[in-house]
Order: structure tokens, then C-alpha cells, then sequence
């Protein structure tokens, strides 16, 4: 079993640390990286509801995707 745990865990940093020079900043959405704080890809969203479900004062359903609420920064 510890040699197993081993082996998981060495699989893990070895995949990280491939996707990692694979996965380059000019792959990722430009409008994620450009504005700090919490976003949603609306084209990834299936409309579950669960985000807002679970997190009703950061999420809100409109029409079939979920949106960030606007709040007030401190």
C-alpha cells in the first residue's frame, strides 16, 4: 500500500510539472488573466444551478447561466 501511496504521488508531480510546460498563459482566456477576482465561463456553464445553490450570495441564475452578483469591494 505505501508503495502504491509512492508512486501516486510521484505520478502526480510528474504530471503537474508536464502540464505545466505544455499549458502556456497565451493558452488560457485573455479576459481571465486580465481582470482580477471571480468569473464564470458562460461557455462552459450548463446552467446546474448548484454555484447558486450553494453560494446564493456570490451566484445568481439568469436565464439559464449563472452570473457573479456585482458587490461592493471593502
Amino acid at each position: 500500500m505505501a508503495i502504491r501511496w509512492a508512486l501516486t504521488v510521484l505520478a502526480i508531480i510528474i504530471f503537474s510539472w508536464i502540464s505545466a510546460k505544455i499549458i502556456r498563459d497565451e493558452d488560457l482566456p485573455g479576459e481571465m488573466l486580465a481582470k482580477p477576482g471571480l468569473h464564470i465561463n458562460k461557455d462552459a456553464c450548463m446552467g446546474c444551478t448548484l454555484c447558486a445553490k450553494n453560494y446564493p450570495t456570490l451566484f445568481i441564475m439568469q436565464g439559464k447561466k449563472a452570473v457573479v452578483k456585482a458587490y461592493d469591494r471593502l
